[in-house]
Formats: structure tokens, sequence, C-alpha cells
């Protein structure tokens, strides 16, 4: 089970273009976007409907590690984005179309297949949780993106498909026709959700290669809507499971910190102790571990 690809995110909007011969995407849902970097982050930021969101992302490559945090508030996105997200900015900025229609060049399956460049003007400020990023945006070039969605070659128009329920932060597992062809591995995982909070943690070890840990965390407080994430590569001594599979312990690397351990009772009943947190953009040094997390330890393709 893989974590949500970090750099696959598109922000879609609800709105009514007008009619007429140029628009020939009347009536069709679009999406408004722009994004800069800021010190070292990527933010990107959106909207669909009344829903606009801002997303802040750092890759730092040499050190094998992600992290990122979206923020979801409520709004509107009729000709701009217009947004309050509570204790941490605010955003209202007109769209000004400068191109024309056009289709996207390299369409992804589920993405819109029509775009149209233009420039965003108006007011921008963000001020990330003890204050790790603050940015301020008056212009910024931009995109809107709409026409319906683009489909693979291979769907021919068949929309069924195995819905698979996923687990906070992470996508269910996709199916493979020759799953002997990939190297066995080991994967411990360990979540929870309670109300609106989400939890979870996720280490993988194949037969050769480093070690990869995930988490994620889901929260909503004062109609701030906030999802974060964080991956690094560890050595493979860091996680470590016994043959039966009956216990497991997992040490971490920056952002994470400390140690974590799955042991099974004699009953099948399943522990998740120790000291592990990670650190995520704008909330630093959350507990991994404790009694509301359901913990799972496999290994296979």
């Amino acid at each position: 089970m893989r974590a949500r690809a970090i750099t696959s995110l598109v922000f879609w909007v609800a709105l009514l273009l007008p009619l007429g011969p140029s628009h020939a995407l009347a009536a069709r849902s679009t999406v408004l976007r722009f994004s800069f970097k800021d010190h070292g982050y990527l933010v990107a930021v959106g909207g669909r409907g009344a829903t606009v969101v801002i997303k802040v992302r750092r890759h730092e490559r040499a050190k094998h590690r992600r992290a990122e945090t979206d923020y979801i508030a409520r709004g509107a996105t009729a000709g701009g984005l217009r947004a309050v997200f509570p204790g941490i900015g605010r955003i209202a900025m007109r769209f000004e179309p400068t191109g024309h229609w056009h289709t996207v060049a390299h369409c992804a399956p589920g993405h819109p297949r029509m775009k149209r460049d233009g420039v965003f003007a108006g007011n921008l400020r963000f001020v990330g949780e003890h204050r790790y990023l603050a940015a301020v945006r008056r212009r910024a070039r931009g995109s809107e993106l709409g026409g319906g969605a683009c489909r693979s070659s291979g769907e021919r128009g068949d929309r069924r498909s195995l819905r698979v329920g996923r687990r906070a932060g992470f996508r269910p597992p996709a199916t493979e026709l020759f799953p002997t062809r990939r190297r066995p591995r080991t994967r411990l995982f360990a979540g929870f959700r309670s109300g609106p909070v989400a939890r979870a943690f996720e280490a993988t070890k194949r037969a050769r290669g480093r070690v990869r840990m995930t988490a994620a965390e889901e929260d909503v407080v004062d109609r701030l809507g906030t999802y974060r994430i964080v991956s690094a590569s560890a050595p493979r001594s860091d996680l470590r499971a016994s043959r039966a599979l009956s216990s497991a312990s997992v040490k971490g690397v920056a952002p994470f910190a400390g140690t974590a351990a799955l042991s099974r009772a004699g009953n099948g009943s399943r522990t998740w102790t120790g000291d592990l947190t990670a650190s995520f953009l704008g909330d630093p040094d959350v507990a991994m571990t404790g009694s509301l997390f359901k913990s799972h330890l496999s290994r296979g393709f």
C-alpha cells in the first residue's frame, strides 16, 4: 500500500462560464489554481465550488524526505479565489484570463482536459503554525482548467471497478497481473480515526533497498481542515520483524524520532507502544503510538 503521491494534487473548481462562440466550456466544472516558491517551500493554491485549498510542500532530495500540509477552508471561487483560513491567513484574488482555451498536452486520467492561462491579482497572506513559513502575494501567474475529465485509453467507458475504503493518509492497494515479478516486502502499519482526527504510520521494507517511512494526520479545528503527510528513507536495520510476524520494531529517522514496537499476545491481541513521533509542517512531535492505534504486520507482494 503506497502513501498518497505528494506530487499529484489537482484542485477542482465549480464555475459557470459565460455562453458564447468562444466559450465552448460553458456550464462545465473548472479549476482555478496558481503556485509559487518561497524559502524552499512550494505553495499551491486552488479551489472548487465553495472549497479553497492552500497546499505547502517541501522536498529535501539530498536527505530523502518530504513533507506536505494541505489547509482546506470554505470560500468562494466565482471569478477568483476568496476564503478565510482561521488562524493562518486569507485570500482574495480575482482571475484575469490572458489566453484562450486549449487542450492540455499531457492529460492524466481524471484531470481536466482544457486549460487557459491567466493572472491572479489581489491579496494572499499566509502564516504557518509556529511561523514555519510566512508568505504574501499580490500577483501570481496561474490557470483555469475545465472541459471534463480525461480518460485513459484502456477505460473504454467501463466504469465498473473495485472500490476499496481508504485508511487515513493511504491509498488502497493496486491490482497487479503478475505480482510474482515483484520482490516481497514487509509492511508495518498503525493508525486510528476518532471523530475528525485521524493518524497513520507505515513502514515498508522490500527484499532489497532502504526502509520507507510515512505518516499522515487529518484534523478539523475552527472550520479549518488540515491534512499533513511526511515521509523519509531509512536504513534497512531500522525496521525489524520476526519470521512468524508476531512482533516488530521500528526506529525513526528525521522527521521521525523515537522508537515503536508491535507485539502479539497469546490470545492474538496486538499492542503498539513506544515513543515514536512525527514532525509535520506546522505540527511537530506528534505521537504515533498509543492505545487508540490499531496495528498490522504483514509480508507479501
